[in-house]
C-alpha cells in the first residue's frame, strides 16, 4: 500500500458486509485489508501518533440529508452489485450496458460529486445525469432524458447521439467530479480536481428531478461514489 506524507488526505471506509477496511489517499483508492470483529461490536475511528509534534487533523464529516449520497438500490440494473455501504458499483454481467442512479435529487448549490474509477478494462464507463423517469435499461445518455460523458474518449451523449466532447479521458485511479450548474443549465466536469469544462449548456432547462448516474459495460468494472466534496477543493 502507498505511503502517506505531509499534506495528504487519508480516507477510511468500513465495509460491514465484507468486513474490510478500504483506504483512500487524496480521494483515490489505494487498498483494503480484512477487518474481523465480533458481531455487535461498537466500532469507532481511531489514530496513533509516534513522533513528537506530529499532527493529524480530522476533517468535518456531515451526515445530514444527502451529504453521503451513495447509489440507489431501487434504481439499479440487474447485473450491477452494490457494496461498501452502497458506495461501490460493480458490473457482474457479461453483456450489455448496466446502469445505476444515485440516491437523492440535484439542487442549486450542490457541491461537486466525485466518482473514483476503481477498476476498468477499457474505460467504457458513462458518468452523467438522468431524470427520475429516464429509461435505465441502457447507458445513461442513451435516452432523451439523460446526458453523459464517456470516460474512454471524452465524448458527450444524449438520446444515443454524440453532442460534444471534453478533451480529457479517464481511467483506473482517476477521480471524476460532476456539479450541476443551475444558472447555465449545464454539468461541470472535473478530472482529479481540475475542471474540464461545462457540458450540455442550456439543455437541462426545465428538467425535473435529476440524479447522478453511472453506466458500466465490461464485467468487473467498478466505480466508487464518494461523499460529496467541498467545491473549494476543485480548481475553477
Amino acid at each position: 500500500m502507498e505511503q502517506l506524507g505531509e499534506g495528504d488526505v487519508v480516507g477510511v471506509l468500513l465495509d460491514c458486509e465484507q468486513r474490510k477496511l478500504g483506504f483512500f489517499k487524496n480521494g483515490r483508492a489505494i487498498g483494503e485489508v480484512p477487518c474481523d470483529y465480533p458481531d455487535g461490536a461498537v466500532l469507532r475511528p481511531a489514530m496513533s501518533l509516534y513522533d513528537s509534534d506530529d499532527v493529524l487533523a480530522v476533517g468535518p464529516v456531515e451526515l445530514r440529508g444527502e451529504s453521503l449520497r451513495g447509489y440507489d438500490p431501487q434504481r439499479c440494473s440487474v447485473g450491477i452489485a452494490l457494496s461498501k455501504g452502497g458506495h461501490m458499483a460493480r458490473k457482474t454481467s457479461k453483456v450489455r450496458w448496466r446502469t445505476v442512479a444515485c440516491r437523492g435529487r440535484l439542487s442549486a448549490g450542490d457541491p461537486v460529486q466525485e466518482f473514483i474509477i476503481s477498476q476498468s478494462r477499457r474505460g467504457y464507463i458513462h458518468l452523467g445525469v438522468c431524470e427520475e423517469n429516464a429509461n435505465l435499461d441502457d447507458y445513461v445518455g442513451h435516452s432523451t432524458r439523460s446526458w453523459s460523458y464517456l470516460c474512454s474518449d471524452g465524448n458527450l451523449y444524449t438520446n444515443s447521439r454524440k453532442v460534444g466532447q471534453l478533451e480529457c479521458t479517464a481511467a483506473v485511479g482517476d477521480c471524476i467530479g460532476m456539479r450541476y450548474d443551475q444558472e447555465t443549465n449545464s454539468v461541470l466536469y472535473y478530472h482529479n480536481g481540475k475542471c474540464m469544462g461545462a457540458a450540455f449548456e442550456g439543455k437541462l432547462k426545465d428538467v425535473q428531478d435529476l440524479s447522478w448516474c453511472v453506466s458500466l459495460w465490461d464485467e468487473h468494472d467498478e466505480v466508487f461514489v464518494c461523499g460529496r466534496a467541498d467545491e473549494s477543493l476543485h480548481t475553477p
